[in-house]
């Protein structure tokens, strides 16, 4: 009876430590934008990490502790990643990491920055780019952990940036914009990693740079963090990350049973073992 209790605190601890998903928040340049997105995240209940400027990013930096990194916008925009740490961004994606992007990234890839990181970009480079009052995303794809705490249609107040993105092959685009009827939210599954792409650009256009700390898209960004972080979903467990902890993800536990990292190693201790079957099994049937 006392190896039960003591299991079940076990997985209780195993099972908040992968609720509250550690994003580690590239250093922008602008102490105050960084401000208002790290405690957006906060207030959402994601750990945050403070990170280098993506310039300064050179490969040597662990990510080992790390669910999802997210790359604002920058105000240092005419500086790029250095190469050895677009290829360690880009492995540590493969093994399972997660990737969030908004506007500046894509754009700067369209223009020929992050030639080796582009290519776990869910989004076609481009260039057409707008300020705008009124950024407006509706639900394109439902997705329960993208869609959580948020209207099926909302809209981002005063001036903003958004820049026109376009899918690749095999992208999903999970929320349409009304820039043209273009895409807003676009995101994949990248080798055992995920990385999700937001047109949106908070700052450039309008003196208020700080409302995403307060506006419905502060929202989405969180969600794209728990989508993008390992396992995909808030729902601990839940290893496909349609929101529904059931055999599917049972049955991908088992299949990758002894295998080194990827998106089922749930507790994130390097290996698929008994602890990642155990989480699955404690939580069958939530979310669903």
């Amino acid at each position: 009876m006392r190896k039960l209790f003591l299991l079940s605190m076990v997985l209780l601890s195993l099972t908040s430590a992968l609720n509250a998903q550690t994003v580690y928040l590239m250093n922008s340049g602008d102490p105050e934008s960084d401000e208002a997105l790290r405690n957006r995240l906060i207030s959402c209940g994601l750990n945050v990490v403070d990170g280098v400027a993506h310039w300064e990013f050179d490969g040597t930096h662990s990510l080992s502790d790390i669910d999802v990194v997210l790359l604002p916008p920058y105000a240092n925009y005419s500086v790029n990643m250095p190469v050895a740490g677009q290829n360690a961004l880009k492995t540590w994606i493969q093994n399972g990491g997660g990737l969030v992007t908004l506007e500046w990234t894509i754009w700067m890839y369209g223009i020929g920055f992050f030639e080796i990181l582009g290519d776990v970009l869910p989004a076609q480079p481009t260039t057409p780019w707008r300020c705008a009052f009124d950024i407006s995303y509706s639900v394109a794809t439902p997705n329960s952990v993208l869609n959580a705490n948020l209207p099926d249609t909302f809209s981002v107040p005063l001036y903003k940036g958004e820049t026109y993105i376009i899918p690749k092959t095999s992208a999903t685009v999970y929320y349409h914009t009304n820039y043209d009827e273009g895409k807003g939210v676009i995101g994949w599954d990248y080798v055992a990693g995920r990385v999700i792409s937001i047109s949106f650009d908070d700052g450039y256009c309008s003196t208020d740079e700080y409302a995403v700390s307060t506006t419905l898209i502060g929202q989405l960004i969180c969600n794209a963090a728990r989508w993008a972080a390992r396992g995909g979903s808030a729902q601990p467990g839940d290893v496909n990350g349609d929101g529904c902890v059931n055999d599917v993800d049972l049955l991908a536990v088992l299949f990758a049973f002894g295998n080194s990292g990827g998106i089922e190693d749930l507790d994130r201790n390097g290996f698929v073992d008994d602890g990642d079957l155990l989480i699955v099994l404690f939580n069958f049937g939530n979310g669903c």
